[in-house]
């Protein structure tokens, strides 16, 4: 380490992508319950499907596109 915070600033990283991910499930969980009454479960997991797509591509997107320039920036 050049010095005492890059350890601290990649477990960040890591905290950020599992309490992200914790989030995102959740998420889904209890936003099934309020729509179980009015959607089929066929019409919800075709909207979280779709929207886990977008988040996808997304990200996928921010990858190869943007975090390059930035890589070369640092």
């Amino acid at each position: 380490w050049t010095n005492e915070i890059v350890p601290i600033k990649q477990s960040m990283a890591v905290v950020i992508a599992l309490f992200g991910n914790m989030l995102y499930v959740m998420g889904m969980i209890f936003s099934y319950f309020p729509l179980a009454e009015t959607w089929t479960s066929y019409a919800y997991l075709t909207m979280v499907t779709v929207i886990s797509l977008i988040l996808t591509v997304s990200i996928l997107f921010y990858i190869l596109k943007c975090a390059p320039r930035r890589f070369e920036n640092l």
